[in-house]
């Protein structure tokens, strides 16, 4: 209720909110927010050991069960000693996959001399940077 009370015109509805989250592009977003987490947080330290997975985000499926099937998922770079997400890349699985989102995420971070933790699905030959 103090949220309210303090609101000129209410708590906004579902609509609105959800409204404003679909007019966010994604590929702005991630890019400010790396700018925000290098501006604001420590340089990695070479102790650290960053784990790199992906996530399917929910209710981004289309095609369903065909060989179409197309669906947003989220890379995330995060610190296991510090507790800190360093970075986020989206991809589309249709257009390109976990494995190139996530070198691209370790370019764009310019993380080095850590040690990284990954899913099996990584173990292949190309490196990640």
């Amino acid at each position: 209720m103090l949220v309210e009370d303090n609101m000129k015109h209410g708590i906004p509805r579902y609509n609105t909110i959800r409204s404003t989250l679909l007019s966010i592009d994604e590929d702005v977003l991630v890019k400010e927010f790396i700018k925000w987490t290098q501006n604001y947080l420590p340089q990695i330290a070479t102790d650290e050991f960053v784990a790199l997975d992906g996530k399917a985000v929910k209710t981004t499926t289309s095609g369903g069960n065909t060989s179409k099937q197309n669906f947003v998922s989220v890379v995330n770079a995060f610190g296991h000693q510090s507790g800190v997400v360093y970075g986020m890349q989206p991809f589309e699985n249709g257009k390109s996959g976990e494995a190139k989102a996530l070198r691209d995420l370790v370019k764009k971070l310019g993380i080095k001399d850590v040690v990284f933790t990954l899913d099996a699905l990584h173990t292949q030959k190309k490196r990640l940077t």
